[in-house]
């Protein structure tokens, strides 16, 4: 039967028009105002496919209008010069005197593990949009890909994504590795640190507190007794220092130290009292680094150790740095070792450095690593303990 309304509606059968229809919409979102009649002579537009998709989808994905076939890691990618021309590795090879240049099919020899087809895919899709999404698994082997390519922006999202996944254990492997180049010296990351470390432990502390030296828990008696007596050892000649140790042990327990050579100059640097007072001074001069062994001032005894004899254990190292290339290339010296006296020159551990001052954006990294660590015998320890209290009673 229908309801009351539906039967006394004298509109009862009768087909709204447009505007009563646009006009009761309205009503019922609360919108009072009247369409004009323009409105409904604009039409929809319809969302259309973006360019830069289209783009990736039928260049890359597809290989639709491709001028060259790139065979790697097993699997064949039909791309376009243009594009591959973004990055240093193929604009050299294309646009340079080899026989790559004129060939439609360039099969690469790719010798590096990491690199598998899905990194070099990855690689190769940069070069098509801007869209690049790296997961931190996949960041060492898209890493590799783009160092061959040589693709900047590519490796520096590369190393974000890596910085920002950095696990516990490789953070100690980092730190500890003997490849880990450093400036200044090596205590610098130490104290960086021991500042850290503290701060995430105290989140709350207030500067204005008990000094921690202050403290029962900072009080290091027990560890400043045993470098008192190491050095009383290294004063009465018990202590040479060492002779031979293995690689393993130089490279975990040597004290390294570097610098930076920009320009064709002369250099020079210290580490003062280094080791119980072992004073080494570093010369660059004429493209050669050398090592000596500084006598210091004789009118200040106990600042610069005058024992007659040391001997250490040295490595130096030099990297070529360029800002185009991320990959150093190392010269190194090996592991020497040394007898020196005071104001001697460590003749052995002389480096030929090759430079090229002329060539742009090039730069020169010096580590130097010294092993002259004490030896550990405790009867040692206790006899120039003895000796030492001997002598001033």
């Amino acid at each position: 039967m229908g309801n009351a309304l539906e039967s006394l509606s004298p509109r009862r059968g009768v087909k709204r028009s447009r505007e009563e229809l646009e006009e009761s919409q309205e009503k019922d979102n609360g919108n009072t105002t009247k369409p004009t009649p323009g409105d409904f002579q604009t039409p929809k537009r319809k969302r259309s496919q973006s360019t830069a998709k289209y783009i990736l989808k039928t260049l890359f994905e597809e290989g639709n209008e491709s001028d060259i076939t790139i065979l790697a890691c097993g699997q064949e990618w039909r791309l376009h010069k243009l594009y591959l021309c973004q990055c240093r590795y193929f604009d050299s090879m294309f646009n340079g005197p080899w026989r790559e240049a004129d060939q439609s099919v360039v099969n690469m020899e790719i010798t590096d593990e990491n690199i598998d087809p899905k990194a070099l895919k990855i690689a190769f899709q940069s070069l098509y949009t801007d869209n690049i999404f790296v997961k931190p698994v996949e960041a060492v082997g898209v890493l590799a890909a783009a160092t061959l390519l040589q693709l900047d922006p590519l490796i520096e999202h590369c190393k974000t994504v890596m910085k920002g996944c950095i696990a516990e254990d490789l953070l100690l492997t980092l730190l500890s590795s003997p490849d880990l180049w450093l400036m200044q010296v090596e205590v610098d990351i130490y104290t960086l640190l021991k500042k850290w470390i503290f701060i995430q432990l105290n989140p709350t502390w207030n500067e204005g507190g008990i000094c921690f030296l202050e403290t029962e828990t900072g009080w290091l008696e027990p560890f400043f007794s045993h470098c008192w007596t190491h050095h009383l050892m290294i004063e009465q000649a018990v202590d040479k220092g060492p002779q031979r140790v293995s690689e393993e042990e130089f490279l975990e327990k040597s004290m390294r130290c570097g610098r930076i050579l920009i320009q064709e100059q002369d250099y020079c640097w210290r580490w003062v009292g280094y080791n119980f007072g072992m004073d080494l001074l570093l010369t660059c001069r004429n493209r050669v680094l050398m090592m000596k062994r500084n006598g210091g001032s004789r009118q200040f005894d106990g600042l610069i150790s005058q024992q007659l004899q040391r001997h250490v254990m040295i490595r130096l190292s030099l990297a070529v740095m360029r800002k185009k290339d991320p990959s150093p290339v190392v010269h190194s010296t090996g592991i020497k070792t040394l007898t020196l006296v005071p104001d001697e020159v460590g003749r052995t551990a002389i480096l030929i450095i090759v430079m090229q001052w002329s060539m742009k954006d090039t730069s020169y990294v010096v580590t130097v690593e010294v092993f002259s660590k004490p030896t550990t015998n405790l009867k040692l320890c206790r006899t120039a303990g003895v000796n030492a209290r001997a002598k001033h009673m």
